[in-house]
């Protein structure tokens, strides 16, 4: 009976595993097309077309047991707008519910940006949660080998990624090939390491 809320719903990758669980899904997206999109192949579920960094979602306070944001929060590269998102989180959330998202977690400090897209430090990170009352529960990897290495201070990873990567692009015989070869040892990684030079999800309860 939990109450699911999705941030970002894109062509519904999380809401389709949130509907496997039997939950109840409520879907924001800033694309009008991918909202119209998803409340035709998830009628049982609510979508709604906002951006969730532009104000106050007009939805009830305090109604979301789980909040989830795959790949969404770095595409916010205004931090007063990230700053908006994570109060409507909080606001959202019952009290102890938990907010699932994805992002790089920049080791070294530093944050940048690219085109449409803010890479954020760990640190800046925890001092945004902390504001909006989200405590962190625990960080662990969504990726290994099959995202960038953007956190790998050494050459192992990314010498990894830049090969495939690059192969893919020439051949697409080894395109076809090389990421069905990856992906049993990226479960095997991803399921026995505790951190990654790559994509991580942070995971935080809404303190009330």
């Amino acid at each position: 009976g939990a109450k699911v809320l999705d941030i970002g719903s894109g062509t519904g990758f999380v809401v389709s595993i949130w509907d496997r669980l039997g939950k109840s899904v409520t879907g924001i997206d800033i694309s009008k097309t991918a909202v119209e999109n998803l409340s035709k192949i998830y009628p049982r579920h609510k979508f709604v077309e906002f951006d969730v960094g532009s104000g106050k979602v007009d939805l009830s306070d305090n109604s979301y047991d789980c909040i989830s944001s795959a790949s969404v929060l770095y595409h916010i590269v205004d931090d007063k707008a990230l700053d908006t998102a994570l109060a409507n989180v909080h606001r959202l959330l019952k009290k102890d519910g938990i907010f699932i998202f994805s992002d790089n977690f920049l080791k070294n400090g530093e944050s940048f940006v690219m085109e449409h897209q803010k890479c954020r430090s760990l640190e800046d990170y925890k001092k945004l949660l902390a504001k909006n009352n989200l405590e962190i529960i625990s960080k662990i990897p969504n990726y290994v080998l099959l995202n960038h290495p953007i956190n790998d201070s050494g050459l192992f990873y990314k010498r990894i990624w830049m090969r495939a990567t690059g192969y893919s692009k020439r051949s697409k015989f080894f395109d076809s090939m090389i990421w069905r070869l990856l992906y049993p040892i990226e479960l095997l990684l991803v399921n026995i390491k505790k951190e990654t030079p790559a994509q991580e999800f942070m995971i935080c309860k809404a303190v009330k």
